[in-house]
């Protein structure tokens, strides 16, 4: 994978939100301003989640060559937010929210799916490219 990707998490998320800012015809003040939130927060889990949760064994060299110190948000993009979804639940279930916390969450979460199901095209045109032997045999010996 190149880095950076484009279009990065950070550009996504605020993709979202902006469509849901334009769209203020069917959503109150409280919903637009709870989604805000709710990327804001994803911004955060993605960026604590990255290093030890979201890349493959092959990634984290390349990782610790090219983006580490960086804002993560900035660097990857649509596959490793996908990635965050899968390991969202586990990490809601160790929190103490509600169960109509954890439901506006899911709720959220189904928007931004349908968001990134719509874009897929423009989300998805990072090319992985070959790993570098170096990083095939750092990843190796970890």
């Amino acid at each position: 994978m190149q880095l950076p990707v484009k279009p990065s998490v950070e550009e996504i998320l605020d993709f979202y939100v902006a469509g849901i800012e334009d769209n203020k015809t069917s959503m109150d003040s409280k919903q637009i301003e709870l989604s805000k939130n709710f990327v804001d927060a994803l911004k955060t889990y993605f960026e604590h989640a990255l290093g030890t949760l979201l890349l493959y064994r092959l990634e984290r060299p390349l990782y610790e060559a090219e983006a580490k110190g960086q804002n993560p948000t900035k660097v990857y993009g649509a596959e490793h937010l996908l990635r965050l979804f899968v390991k969202l639940p586990f990490l809601v279930a160790n929190t103490e929210l509600t169960d109509e916390q954890k439901r506006a969450i899911s709720k959220e979460v189904n928007n931004l799916c349908v968001h990134i199901t719509k874009k897929k095209a423009h989300l998805f045109q990072g090319v992985y490219k070959k790993q570098l032997k170096e990083h095939r045999e750092a990843a190796k010996s970890r």
